[in-house]
């Protein structure tokens, strides 16, 4: 790779031959984190150019990601025009009437680079006449990034903005002010996918599945997803009225509901019949692993023979979690095995105590993803039985690359064998 980054992050989704269900749209989580060693590598710059502004930097790092790194890039040309689609989107959203020329494409990759940073340059200018950079120059590129990274056509290669990545790292932290959902866009449509557990919403009679109509009286029709998280985020102890629309039942609900500080567990663990011990496990975070092996030596020591592991409405994790994770419940063999471009890696099953490894069931539902789907996967083919739902089901592995201004591109890179 060309580009040092800070942080890469995998992400896995795998579907599951588990009873029938509609498998939801939901953004998968962070699955690995990888600490980038030494210094960082220069990004190769075009030729003519010694040392790029942060936009043009950006952009030029995205391409060569896409490019070298995604699992099944489109041709060079198509991301190249995307980018200069997105600038001009930005211009027409911010009132600015001058068009900005399309780029001739000559077949030799850098020269084409250089010709949309002449475009990204000229539509700063235009934008905001500020320096390379500013709050003004950075929209522009934001806009151009998401329009190249669209041209992926993978629902799961996604650009965040440093303020959107910042919102996705606080909701990973496990402790954030908010009323507890998990939001999606859906045909238009912004519909509250997950109601976190013991959450103000949750409180407030709030449901998966309810599309919010208006959010403080104001309408949402025509917003998009960041628009409405926007409008009901706010500060601890304030209140947000949400109108829904209750598709089970065709009837409208308006609910008010205080903001405060959530703070997810990720673990939960309790007897729930003579002999069988119920874990609950909502995300896989660092250390969730070790909670797992001091849960289970406490449920063995209260007479747990058997285990129900609870992952529905898990949206992932840390990849080395999920294997450390499917390893309580498994003698041997292998959890899982990531085909790259290049090259496949095998994870196998560590040595991990307690063990059990019969009179286990998986409960699972549309919302397990990611590394959840890992654990259930390895443990369905040892012969565990999976209750519930259709898992996620998209058998891609991310990457997410972390820039210096706080913003973050999520891109598949492998696949599940």
């Amino acid at each position: 790779m060309r580009i040092g980054l800070a942080v890469l992050v995998v992400s896995l989704a795998v579907g599951l031959a588990v009873p029938s269900g509609t498998v939801p749209p939901v953004a998968l989580t962070a699955a690995a984190s990888l600490q980038a060693q030494g210094p960082a590598d220069p990004v190769a710059q075009p030729a003519g150019e010694r040392q790029l502004p942060p936009p043009a930097a950006l952009l030029v790092q995205v391409f060569q990601l896409i490019t070298e790194e995604a699992l099944a890039p489109p041709p060079y040309p198509a991301l190249l025009q995307a980018a200069v689609e997105g600038m001009r989107a930005a211009l027409r959203a911010a009132g600015v009437a001058t068009p900005l020329a399309d780029i001739p494409i000559t077949g030799y990759p850098d020269q084409d680079l250089q010709a949309v940073l002449a475009r990204l340059q000229r539509a700063t200018a235009l934008l905001s006449g500020g320096p390379a950079g500013s709050a003004g120059s950075m929209e522009v590129v934001y806009a151009a990034v998401k329009a190249m990274v669209a041209a992926v056509r993978e629902a799961n290669s996604v650009f965040l903005t440093p303020d959107e990545q910042a919102r996705f790292s606080r909701s990973e932290s496990g402790e954030f002010v908010g009323i507890g959902v998990v939001l999606e866009e859906r045909d238009g449509r912004v519909v509250i996918a997950r109601v976190l557990e013991d959450s103000p919403a949750a409180q407030a009679g709030v449901l998966p599945e309810d599309v919010i109509e208006a959010v403080n009286g104001q309408p949402t029709a025509g917003l998009g997803l960041e628009q409405v998280r926007a409008l009901i985020a706010g500060e601890e102890g304030g209140v947000v009225t949400l109108q829904l629309l209750r598709p089970a039942t065709g009837t409208q609900v308006v609910v008010s509901i205080t903001r405060a500080r959530i703070r997810q567990r990720t673990l939960t663990a309790r007897m729930v019949a003579p002999g069988v011990g119920y874990v609950r496990l909502a995300q896989f975070r660092r250390g969730v692993a070790q909670e797992l092996g001091q849960a289970l030596t406490a449920l063995r020591a209260e007479g747990a023979r058997g285990i129900v592991l609870d992952l529905r409405d898990n949206p992932g994790g840390l990849l080395n979690e999920s294997v450390d994770v499917a390893s309580y419940f498994l003698d041997d063999g292998i959890v899982i095995t990531v085909q790259e471009r290049t090259s496949s890696r095998t994870y196998t099953v560590r040595p991990r105590q307690p063990k059990f490894t019969r009179a286990v069931a998986v409960l699972v539902n549309r919302g397990s993803a990611s590394a959840s789907e890992v654990v259930a996967g390895a443990l369905q083919d040892a012969g565990i039985r999976l209750v519930g739902e259709t898992t996620f089901g998209k058998a891609t592995i991310q990457l997410v690359y972390e820039f210096p201004d706080g913003s973050a591109l999520r891109l598949p890179v492998a696949r599940y064998l």
